[in-house]
């Protein structure tokens, strides 16, 4: 999408949200993501000095959170910190997801126009379906370290944010 292309009132939204969680850089441009998501998904780019003077892109993951299908975004938001968490002081090593955190704290920002949050994009690929076999055991083997790295996690610590989400039965 070009500048020339924007809808204004989104990517002044946008540039709200990226303030708020205190993204360096002026706002360059944005693009919706309609794929795979429940949320509103938008990459945002924001131009870096790349340490030699010269311009680049960084780009990083806006969403604004359907508090209808999450009925309790705040404690959603607190589950993720602390899986999260977890994983990155046990694994430091594994690249974790990493929501970015306003100055009071938290890692979401509540206003008028909704439930927002930031992270770093990573660039990636969305199968609704797959036959290639390597692609379904990389994607196994990806679930399965999340799994372990989670072996030791206190479950516990969580909060039950969709009610029988987790019962195949009911949601069936």
């Amino acid at each position: 999408m070009n500048n020339m292309s924007m809808n204004q009132d989104i990517a002044r939204k946008l540039l709200q949200v990226g303030e708020a969680f205190r993204i360096p850089g002026p706002f360059f441009s944005y693009e919706e993501i309609k794929v795979g998501n429940v949320n509103h998904t938008y990459k945002v780019n924001y131009i870096r000095d790349d340490g030699t003077g010269m311009a680049k892109i960084k780009s990083y993951l806006v969403q604004r959170v359907n508090t209808y299908a999450f009925q309790h975004p705040i404690e959603l938001m607190q589950n993720i910190d602390r899986v999260t968490q977890h994983i990155r002081t046990k694994h430091p090593e594994s690249q974790s997801l990493h929501f970015h955190h306003l100055g009071s704290g938290e890692n979401y920002l509540m206003d008028e126009d909704g439930f927002w949050r930031l992270s770093n994009y990573v660039p990636s690929i969305t199968f609704d379906t797959c036959d290639d076999l390597n692609v379904v055991r990389s994607a196994g083997q990806a679930f399965g370290d999340f799994q372990m790295m989670l072996a030791d996690f206190d479950a516990s610590q969580l909060f039950y944010t969709i009610p029988d989400f987790h019962d195949t039965r009911k949601r069936y």
